[in-house]
């Protein structure tokens, strides 16, 4: 039974992005792992971009699409890729940086999951409590210049 619980928490983890809550199934114990501590944390490990090469860019519109933000939403904010050299073995890259997605599981919270709550409200309401999304915490990462928009959508 451990390796059909460890499938389903894999499947969830790539599906909802790191949102691994499974109140479709109708379990007397939590099998929700971390959240007797309080909380769950979903890290994802991102390349870094070469500070030997970091280069300023204007993102395209189909890029913003992706990402699921305006211009208006990025203001004045740069956008940078490595255009390689001899620090990253021209591959724009250098190191890694993570980015994390961090659920607070409060006891109104484990009891919309008890109730059997659709996994979409539980994390809406994950939201409205003030959890960072993988994306959000990908999009900080591009700003401030650590990662790429195609890492932050390879991962998030």
């Amino acid at each position: 039974l451990k390796g059909v619980y460890k499938r389903i928490f894999d499947d969830f983890f790539h599906r909802f992005s790191g949102f691994v809550l499974f109140p479709q199934f109708s379990l007397q114990k939590n099998i929700f792992f971390g959240l007797r501590r309080g909380s769950k944390m979903l890290p994802r490990s991102v390349r870094k971009i070469c500070s030997g090469c970091r280069t300023e860019f204007e993102p395209k519109k189909e890029m913003l699409d992706q990402l699921g933000v305006t211009r208006k939403d990025i203001g004045d904010r740069n956008f940078y890729f490595g255009a390689g050299c001899e620090e990253c073995s021209n591959s724009g890259y250098r190191g890694r940086t993570g980015l994390f997605e961090m659920i607070k599981v409060t006891d109104a919270f484990r009891e919309m999951i008890n109730s059997g709550a659709a996994t979409l409200v539980l994390r809406q309401n994950a939201i409205e409590q003030g959890m960072r999304t993988l994306r959000e915490d990908g999009l900080r990462s591009i700003f401030d210049g650590e990662s790429t928009v195609e890492e932050v959508l390879k991962y998030t």
